[in-house]
Parts: C-alpha cells; structure tokens; sequence
C-alpha cells in the first residue's frame, strides 16, 4: 500500500508526485494547468485520504466510525475542498484518530495541516 510521502515508482524510475509523472510523460501544458488546478480544489481532501489510508481503513471501516455510508465517504472523497464543511473535516479526522485538527486560512495558498495528537 503506497502512502501519500512514499515515492512511487515507475519502470524503475522513482517519482514523488503524480505531476512528475505528468511532465515526464511529455503531457502538454493545457493538461498540466488543469492537473494543478485540480490539486488545488482537493488539498483538504487529498490529506484527509492520506490520513485514512495512513490509518489502514477502508472507505466502509471509516463510515462505519462515521455513523455514515461507504457511499457518502466516497462522495465526500471524490469532492473539492469547497464543499467540506467544519463539520465533515472534524468528524473524518476524528473518525481516523486525529484529535486536534488545524486549517489555516490566509490571503496566500497554503497546504492544509491536520495536526496529530
């Protein structure tokens, strides 16, 4: 199971990112710029994922912890960060074993950190 900083790997070449791929690749320009702007709509989401498969859970063990479908987390998994409320981000991170959860807002783009207990 790859987690979110392990490097992948890729006919013997390692890459820490999908985009290293991408630009590997040769993608042109138009489909890097819509990658980046994706990966910017899901910061939020993308750490959450890391956390629940850092955990070892699966979609269905998490909505179990949830007191919600396997169906409403992948749906919560597949959204953009605008869609996310308070609420949703508390409970998965709990759901996952995080205690203290941190999003830091700002006129500057910013990864988001989900602070562990």
């Amino acid at each position: 199971m790859k987690y979110k900083n392990e490097p992948m790997t890729r006919a013997s070449k390692r890459y820490s990112s999908v985009r290293e791929i991408l630009v590997a690749d040769g993608v042109s320009k138009s489909l890097l710029d819509r990658y980046d702007r994706l990966r910017k709509k899901t910061l939020i989401i993308d750490r959450l994922i890391s956390l629940r498969l850092g955990a070892g859970l699966t979609q269905g063990e998490l909505a179990k912890r949830m007191g919600i479908t396997q169906g409403a987390v992948s749906k919560l998994e597949a959204s953009c960060d605008e869609d996310l409320t308070l609420q949703e981000i508390g409970a998965y991170a709990h759901a996952v074993g995080e205690e203290h959860v941190g999003v830091m807002l700002g006129k500057e783009e910013i990864e988001p950190e989900l602070a562990h207990a």
